[in-house]
C-alpha cells in the first residue's frame, strides 16, 4: 500500500495538466458552452479512474476475488462496491467483450483474406506482365486547348513568412498558362501584409501569369468561409477542376501532371 501516495500525486499531477491545457487551448470557433461541458465530462471521468484505479490496487494487495465471498456478505463498503463490480463484469461486461473479441476475430480473417487476394493478383499481374491500358487519347503536350481548366486556390491570412514561396511555387506549376487560373485569397488584416501579397501578386502577373488577388473585408466563416466566397465568383465556373494549396504548401512543379 506504500505504492497509493504515489500513484495518486502522479494522477494529480496529470490532472493539473490536462487542467491548464483545456483551459489554455485556443477556443477558435468552438462554442465555449460545449467547451465547458467537455471540460466537466474529462474532469468527472478521470476522478472515476483515478477512484476505480485505487479500489484495484487496494483489491490486489488485499486479495480480494469474486470466489472467496458472496458480495452481499462483505461488511466494507469498498470491498463490497468491489465485489459487486466484479459481479456485474462477470455476468454482464465479460459476454459482451467476448462476443466483442469474436466479432473482432472475423474481421481479421475476411482483412487477412483481403490481403491474400491482393498479394495472388499482384503475383498474377507480374506473371502474366499485365500493363495498364489507356482509355481515350492522352494529352497532347503540344495541344494546350487538350489540358482540362485548373483552378488553384491559396487562402492565406497574415502569412508574412511564407506568402512569397507557396505563390511562387503555384505559379511555376507545369501546366499550360491558359488553361489555369491562380487565386490568392487573403484574409489578412494587416495592411502591410496584405500590400506585400499584392505586390507578389502583380509582379506574376506582369510575367504572364493567369494570377488574381482576392481580399475580403469581411472574414466570414474564415478558411472555409475564404474559399466558399471564391467560389462564388462567376469566372471559376469555366474551369473542371480546383486545387486548393495552403500558404505554407509549395507544390512540385508536376502536380497537376
Amino acid at each position: 500500500m506504500s505504492c497509493l501516495p504515489w500513484l495518486a500525486m502522479g494522477f494529480l499531477k496529470m490532472f493539473v495538466s490536462v487542467k491548464k491545457r483545456i483551459a489554455l487551448s485556443d477556443i477558435g470557433e468552438e462554442n465555449p458552452k460545449y467547451k465547458g461541458k467537455l471540460y466537466q465530462f474529462i474532469r468527472a471521468f478521470l476522478a472515476i479512474s483515478v477512484v476505480a484505479l485505487v479500489i484495484e490496487v487496494m483489491a490486489y494487495f488485499n486479495k480480494w476475488n469474486l470466489n472467496m465471498t458472496n458480495p452481499w456478505e462483505v461488511q466494507s463498503l469498498v470491498r463490497w462496491s468491489y465485489m459487486a463490480w466484479l459481479s456485474f463484469r462477470v455476468d454482464y461486461a465479460a459476454p459482451f467483450i467476448l462476443m466483442l473479441s469474436k466479432f473482432c476475430i472475423v474481421l481479421f480473417m475476411i482483412q487477412s483474406l483481403d490481403r491474400l487476394v491482393l498479394c495472388i493478383g499482384c503475383f498474377w499481374i507480374k506473371f502474366k506482365k499485365l500493363k495498364p491500358v489507356i482509355e481515350g487519347e492522352p494529352y497532347d503536350i503540344e495541344d494546350g486547348s487538350s489540358f482540362p481548366m485548373v483552378l488553384v486556390q491559396i487562402p492565406m491570412c497574415n502569412e508574412k513568412e511564407v506568402y512569397a514561396q507557396s505563390i511562387s511555387a503555384a505559379c511555376q506549376l507545369d501546366w499550360p498558362k491558359d488553361r489555369l487560373l491562380i487565386q490568392v485569397l487573403d484574409d489578412s488584416d494587416d495592411e502591410i501584409v496584405q500590400l506585400l501579397i499584392k505586390n507578389e501578386v502583380y509582379s506574376w502577373k506582369e510575367k504572364g501569369v493567369n494570377i488574381i488577388y482576392r481580399h475580403r473585408f469581411i472574414r466570414t466563416g474564415y478558411k472555409a468561409g475564404n474559399l466558399k466566397s471564391a467560389m462564388a465568383c462567376d469566372y471559376v465556373k469555366d474551369y473542371e477542376f480546383v486545387a486548393i494549396f495552403d500558404a505554407d504548401f509549395q507544390p512540385n512543379p508536376d502536380f497537376l501532371n
